[in-house]
């Protein structure tokens, strides 16, 4: 790092985020990191609900991921709900809820993701595997932690500087250069405040990837 290097704090909250590739270095965080945990999207599928209750809606945000919910364009008063979860249980769901009718818009997403991380994998062999997969909170947690076990000079890792509304610490990066001028300039990175802020993840993993390089 130049000794002029800014101060560089990078802070990550959500849940469950997709990490797609890209080229790291063979000393990178990436590198020495081992995945704790794996999540499964087995089952899973993207279904339509059609003519739901305000109300209904209501318990399915509760139980499911809404990625949709716009007014019926059958039914006046109701709402049609594009719902991502595993399609058995939200067929049950439909049938329990007043038979709803349910349509699937997208089925087989572990498939999907299975040929996507070999068309990536056959893309470019220069490619961190860490980088391959997909991630939850605790992997993306063990990497900034490994992160600052690899480079200790230049990254310090806070477990928590407070809760999001689920309960979930938000931890933070800060990076900066042990050497250089006094008041330097910082830069704040905020990642994954939103469930579905996937790439934002990969953002922050990025810079930090580059920055200790």
């Amino acid at each position: 790092m130049p000794s002029s290097s800014p101060v560089l704090c990078l802070a990550v909250a959500a849940a469950v985020v997709l990490a797609l590739p890209l080229a790291a270095g063979a000393a990178s965080p990436a590198t020495t990191a081992r995945i704790q945990s794996e999540h499964s999207y087995a089952g899973f599928s993207l279904t339509q609900l059609q003519s739901v209750s305000r109300e209904t809606l209501q318990i399915l945000q509760d139980l499911f991921d809404v990625w949709t919910a716009r007014p019926s364009s059958s039914s006046e008063g109701l709402w049609d709900a594009d719902v991502f979860g595993p399609e058995h249980d939200v067929f049950a769901f439909a049938r329990t809820h007043g038979h709803l009718k349910a349509h699937v818009l997208h089925g087989d997403v572990a498939g999907d993701l299975k040929k996507e991380r070999v068309r990536l994998q056959h893309a470019s062999v220069a490619y961190n595997d860490w980088f391959l997969d997909y991630h939850n909170t605790d992997d993306i947690v063990f990497f900034y932690q490994n992160a600052s076990t690899v480079y200790p000079r230049f990254v310090t890792f806070v477990p928590s500087i407070g809760t999001t509304w689920e309960g979930r610490d938000i931890p933070v990066v800060h990076v900066t250069s042990p050497n250089g001028v006094e008041n330097k300039k910082q830069v704040w990175l905020e990642a994954n405040i939103h469930a579905r802020g996937m790439f934002l993840f990969l953002s922050a993993c990025t810079i930090l990837d580059d920055s200790v390089h």
